[in-house]
């Protein structure tokens, strides 16, 4: 990498913090390769949030983590879908050890990610709560493929969690006219791409510029792929394999893909989540333009309304 040049280094699981001796010396080794170098390197984990400690928030906040709380809700959604091991819920748990880090956030930020599912249909009120627990920003990501096929999203759960998905929106318009923060994640992330003029092949870097590493250093697509030989790219020792990955890419841009490279909304969704399409298809093709209709309305009208959202959040 070139001085100036981005890098950034995620860690995700299953839980990394189970190994947090890996994690920390990972973090400060790669600290001080980039000062080296000259490189702008940021740092993220996605964690569960159960094994956190104030030294954990502590590590965090001073290398400026990008700290993201996988979450199913609030209280008793949470925990009926991610109980403990002996069936006790894990809501309470979580709080307790995240709240520090809300306070303390000054360089690292703490976003919430919740997987939705059709027992946890409750948008606008999840997204109130979560704010105003103190997240920095807060997002929902449908499950469209699970490894037992439990509590996948089907059409009449992304019908209603779409028009859920509009009604945030909106409560979000609402705060921006008002100039009030409203960290609704989905649609900053996608007003910030339309006013760039996004347009995208792939829906995500995986294979490009994103890589899984194993435990073992190998590499593959994404985090989602590692351990899958159909995905591999090579290893740390050797580096990217240039005619794997060259083969990966062809077969999953967006040209190449059906029915998407007749879908008007090719260029702005990429295609899909390439893990997800590969083991379960395209549920999700009409829930995603709906989505994308919903944004390029909103950002036609804010525009009008609000046009300096566009200048600070630029």
């Amino acid at each position: 990498m070139a001085a100036g040049e981005k890098v950034n280094l995620s860690f995700l699981g299953g839980e990394p913090l189970l190994n947090r001796d890996v994690l920390r010396a990972t973090t400060e080794a790669a600290v001080a390769k980039a000062r080296a170098s000259g490189v702008r390197l940021s740092l993220a984990v996605t964690t569960n949030a159960t094994l956190l400690t104030p030294d954990d928030g502590d590590f965090f906040e001073r290398h400026g983590f990008a700290v993201t709380v996988s979450l199913d809700g609030i209280g008793d959604t949470h925990d009926q879908l991610r109980p403990f091991k002996n069936g006790r819920g894990s809501f309470a748990t979580i709080l307790d050890r995240v709240r520090p880090m809300l306070a303390s956030q000054r360089r690292m930020q703490v976003s919430a990610r919740v997987t939705v599912t059709p027992r946890n249909l409750h948008l606008p009120e999840t997204l109130d709560q979560i704010i105003a627990l103190g997240f920095h920003s807060v997002g929902f990501s449908p499950m469209l493929s699970s490894s037992t096929g439990s509590d996948e999203m089907h059409s009449a759960g992304l019908d209603a969690m779409l028009e859920q998905m509009i009604e945030c929106g909106g409560r979000m318009e609402n705060a921006v006219v008002a100039r009030r923060r409203y960290a609704f994640s989905n649609l900053v992330t996608a007003l910030e791409q339309l006013h760039r003029g996004t347009h995208r092949p792939y829906p995500c870097g995986a294979g490009a510029g994103y890589f899984g590493v194993s435990a073992d250093g190998q590499l593959s697509a994404c985090h989602r792929f590692v351990n899958d030989p159909a995905d591999a790219m090579g290893d740390l020792e050797q580096g990217v394999a240039p005619d794997l990955q060259s083969r990966w890419l062809s077969q999953r841009h967006v040209h190449y893909q059906q029915p998407c490279r007749d879908c008007w909304a090719r260029y702005l969704c990429g295609g899909g989540c390439h893990h997800e399409v590969i083991h379960r298809g395209r549920p999700a093709c009409d829930y995603i333009r709906g989505w994308l209709h919903y944004c390029l309305e909103a950002y036609g009208l804010l525009l009008s309304s609000a046009p300096w959202y566009f200048e600070t959040s630029a």
